[in-house]
């Protein structure tokens, strides 16, 4: 469980947000939520989301209909916008990442 401060609503009265999450399912935030979060591209986005989704490079340049080299120019990128740098790392963060919802 989450709790954190939301805003002041008036003096002396507060908002809060609190955030319940099961441990054991998974959050996979959707390709357009990525993309918000860590300014990718759409390309970049469906990348990450795959590779989330447990798809190797080579699985996802053939899911996509690029070739391999299409898919590890846009991880290059991705690793580079999210401070990252191995695939391991970027699906971990991902991962971790509060469920994300539009607003």
């Amino acid at each position: 469980m989450l709790v954190g401060p939301l805003a002041i609503v008036a003096e002396g009265h507060a908002a809060v947000l609190v955030l319940i999450l099961d441990p054991d399912r998974r959050n996979v935030p959707d390709c357009d939520l990525l993309a918000r979060a860590f300014r990718l591209t759409p390309t970049e986005a469906r990348i990450a989301g795959l590779l989330v989704h447990g798809q190797r490079p080579d699985e996802i340049a053939q899911t996509m209909g690029v070739s391999w080299t299409t898919v590890a120019f846009h991880l290059k990128k991705l690793f580079s916008k999210t401070a990252t740098n191995r695939q391991t790392d970027l699906i971990a963060l991902i991962l971790s990442l509060p469920p994300l919802a539009p607003l």
